[in-house]
């Protein structure tokens, strides 16, 4: 049974071995085709690992993978590295001869530039590798906390920077997992908003690489400029020492560096309206979110006084960040346009 799918002329395929009666879910495409072979592949064994190059179009992608990911294929494909584009295969000997099917690293076979993928053959069905592969009790996905501290030993200009940057607040940074009272945990956090900032779009239309290249370098100037008003609003609201771990009950929100804040102004500084719109001093702004916060709420402004209201004010259709958002917009003045008017 063949359904075709639209999407990159890609189809889906179901195929039953009458001998055995297993049923193989597979998606193929014009790079992908699937074609059998009559022989075996040829391969290198290390340690009874065999290791093969398998042309793409003798590939089948299996259905019992999770759904392609064209942003990450997209990404893979801008930063290929070959040593980590190696995938895994299943081959399975059936009456149209030797099929290969990939139950692992269908992101990393439609990244990779060549015509052919560097495959780790298995013998068991697709659906088996997948689930092995994937196994929750084996395999842990990284965390923004991981990535932090991989990229600031493997001596990355972003992380070194972030990481002096607290510092110069007098924040000690330590893995989550390491952090003990007085530290700063929620380092990995803010690397992931450093990482994901965002600058005004460029404008579309033919350009000469010189012109692309001067684009991209407003664009980096931009981001590093909306990350450093973000960081020194949040310093200019609180204390640094609010932010260290405490393992009091009251102080929650500490043990992770109080993501929901950092958050919170990163959907308020990533928005190009309010970017626009915002002073190049933050003074007047600090001191109005100051006021209206002890006007609203009767009480200092802390990071957890902050978070415990917006908990507070959280509905079907308003979450803690958004509440926190409109008290930023409000202290700054800043005016969103909708479709009822301005907000």
């Amino acid at each position: 049974m063949k359904i075709k799918t639209e999407k990159n002329n890609r189809s889906a395929s179901l195929r039953v071995d009458k001998k055995t009666h297993r049923k193989i879910c597979t998606r193929t495409d014009d790079v992908f085709q699937g074609i059998p072979l009559k022989k075996p592949v040829a391969r290198k064994v290390v340690e009874n690992v065999e290791i093969a190059k398998i042309p793409k179009k003798n590939l089948n992608i299996a259905e019992s993978q999770r759904d392609l990911q064209e942003k990450r294929v997209e990404s893979m494909r801008e930063s290929w590295n070959e040593a980590l584009g190696v995938i895994h295969v299943s081959e399975s000997k059936e009456k149209n001869g030797y099929n290969y099917y990939v139950p692992d690293g269908q992101h990393r076979a439609y990244a990779n530039p060549n015509e052919a993928c560097v495959c780790i053959i298995h013998k068991e069905d697709p659906h088996i590798i997948f689930l092995k592969a994937n196994d929750p009790s084996t395999c842990k996905s990284l965390t923004w906390d991981d990535r932090f501290w991989a990229n600031l030993y493997g001596g990355e200009k972003k992380a070194i920077e972030l990481f002096e940057k607290l510092s110069a607040k007098g924040l000690c940074s330590k893995r989550i997992n390491r952090s003990k009272e007085g530290d700063f945990s929620g380092i990995g956090n803010i690397f992931k908003i450093l990482s994901n900032i965002k600058a005004t779009p460029k404008k579309r239309g033919r350009k000469s690489e010189q012109q692309k290249i001067q684009d991209e370098r407003r664009s980096q100037e931009e981001k590093i400029k909306r990350f450093d008003y973000l960081f020194e609003l949040v310093f200019s609201l609180f204390d640094p020492k609010d932010f260290q771990k405490s393992n009091k009950q009251e102080l929650k929100g500490s043990t992770s560096g109080y993501q929901t804040i950092w958050s919170s102004f990163a959907t308020f500084i990533n928005n190009n309206t309010v970017w626009s719109q915002l002073p190049k001093s933050n003074k007047q702004g600090v001191k109005n979110f100051k006021q209206n916060f002890k006007n609203e709420c009767g009480m200092k402004l802390t990071p957890t006084s902050l978070c415990g209201h917006a908990s507070s004010e959280v509905t079907q259709s308003k979450y803690a960040r958004d509440v926190i958002v409109d008290m930023l917009k409000a202290a700054f003045q800043i005016e969103t346009k909708t479709k009822k008017g301005l907000l």
